[in-house]
């Protein structure tokens, strides 16, 4: 659950797709591609949402040996 992406879109006009590193009364931290993290205050944030779906591509997994998988996930984690 906390690699679901977001997306979201600001009063200002801007829309960034991340993941929720914080989420505050006063704000968000969203950490997008990347791993550059984008801090919103609630009053410019419009809208989010989500489909529940991970930033990782579907089906990346299927060409991978397991060493790779756990090289990716070990990277995944040191980006936190």
């Amino acid at each position: 659950p906390q690699y679901i992406a977001y997306d979201v879109n600001t009063r200002d006009g801007n829309a960034y797709t991340g993941i929720i590193t914080r989420d505050e009364a006063t704000g968000l931290t969203l950490k997008v591609m990347g791993g550059a993290e984008v801090v919103l205050t609630r009053a410019n944030v419009k809208g989010s949402s989500s489909a529940g779906r991970s930033l990782m591509p579907e089906g990346l997994e299927s060409g991978m040996k397991v060493q790779d998988m756990a090289d990716l996930l070990t990277f995944i984690e040191e980006l936190k």
